[in-house]
């Protein structure tokens, strides 16, 4: 026969049968039967009147057990309170919530890393990004995952280029921290509260991929594990939390489960054509997209070694002009009239990877609109051909 089921808060002594009024001494209270209160001179086992005191289970040899309702898990709130909650606060103006998860996302080489560190140190430094204020500077933590030699002249540059002080507040891990296990998570945090003098604004892993060794990108259990990693970060430091990611080969979106994009408050991609990079939103939970910011890649000379640092580049009218192939590319699609990607990348002399990367950049220069499945050229897609036709007589349609 199985033994009766006993609460884990119990203790291993039998409890107390109620006493008799014989069993206690006449100036001794006895509790109520539903409180746990230590009774007086209570014979347990015994004839009336005998000295013998009982185990009792708040002074046992065990650990005494922690109050059933040590902290309220669950709080509820009335719509008056919530109206009162304080209003969400910009880490970076309209680019960056203070606490929030982001994503930024993009194939490998499209100048990912740059826009991390310019991001970084902006905040770590006070300085505006690309005329967006930084509204909270502090303390910045950047995990280094794919570390290599080379990222020291990156920072240089970036201090060189900017005149920043010596030692901004950024702490860098040039090793990786594995979102999905907790205990990796635990020891990263204490770490930061230990080493780290006031409160931390953003957290960057760099890559997700070298932050989920092991785990399944596309699952939907296993993304969410990671997802809740990074929330033990924002709800421990009260920090904003970057995730660096990667498309799949010709993808728009980041790679993996839909659950990193459905429970992220802020995504922004990148793309990168030569040297001209274009920062664009692709998602701002509860506020308007901005505006794609263009940087320019710009080499500049340290002492430990040239490398390139991201710069404001101006609006639309300074953006680089098409080269020969991205104007018959968008040509092409002029003549098509509206086309799926499929049709129009086959009618194109670049196709593949290529392809894409024309597409995008046309797209965020607004040459191109997309409805349904379908792309069709823009008034500004065809002035931007025919400005710069120099074989075709006539103007395209």
């Amino acid at each position: 026969m199985n033994a009766p089921y006993r609460s884990e808060w119990e203790p291993d002594e039998p409890r107390l049968s109620a006493p008799t009024a014989s069993a206690v001494s006449s100036n001794t209270t006895v509790s109520g039967p539903d409180t746990r209160t230590e009774p007086a001179n209570v014979s347990f086992g015994a004839t009336p009147g005998a000295n013998v005191q009982p185990p009792s289970p708040l002074t046992s040899t065990h650990e005494t057990p922690p109050p059933l309702r040590a902290h309220k898990r669950f709080s509820l709130f009335r719509a008056s309170e919530m109206a009162n909650e304080p209003p969400m606060v910009w880490l970076v103006e309209d680019l960056l919530p203070c606490g929030a998860l982001a994503v930024l996302f993009a194939r490998k080489e499209n100048a990912k890393s740059f826009l991390a560190l310019h991001l970084c140190m902006c905040v770590a430094t006070g300085r505006a990004l690309h005329g967006h204020t930084i509204t909270r500077q502090g303390a910045v933590v950047y995990v280094l995952s794919e570390y290599t030699p080379g990222f020291a002249k990156r920072l240089a540059a970036w201090q060189t280029h900017y005149g920043a002080r010596e030692d901004p507040p950024v702490w860098f891990l040039r090793s990786a921290v594995q979102l999905h296990k907790p205990h990796e998570v635990g020891e990263l945090i204490r770490e930061i509260k230990e080493t780290i003098p006031g409160p931390v604004e953003l957290v960057v892993f760099d890559t997700l991929a070298r932050s989920f060794v092991g785990g399944e990108e596309n699952s939907a259990k296993e993304m969410g594990m990671l997802v809740a990693g990074a929330g033990t970060f924002q709800r421990e430091l009260g920090a904003a939390v970057l995730l660096v990611h990667h498309t799949p080969r010709n993808g728009e979106w980041e790679r993996g489960n839909t659950a990193l994009g459905d429970q992220s408050d802020t995504e922004f991609t990148v793309s990168k054509e030569g040297m001209a990079v274009t920062v664009k939103c692709h998602k701002q939970r509860d506020r308007e997209h901005f505006k794609p910011l263009r940087f320019r890649l710009t080499s500049v000379a340290t002492p430990v070694g040239d490398s390139l640092v991201l710069e404001p580049a101006g609006g639309e009218d300074d953006a680089e002009t098409l080269n020969a192939e991205q104007r018959a590319c968008l040509a092409v699609l002029a003549q098509l009239g509206p086309a799926t990607a499929a049709t129009w990348e086959k009618a194109c002399p670049k196709q593949g990877s290529t392809f894409y990367r024309y597409r995008e950049l046309f797209v965020e220069r607004e040459y191109v609109t997309k409805e349904g499945r379908e792309y069709a050229i823009t008034d500004s897609g065809r002035r931007s051909v025919n400005s710069h036709s120099q074989n075709t007589p006539t103007e395209l349609p």
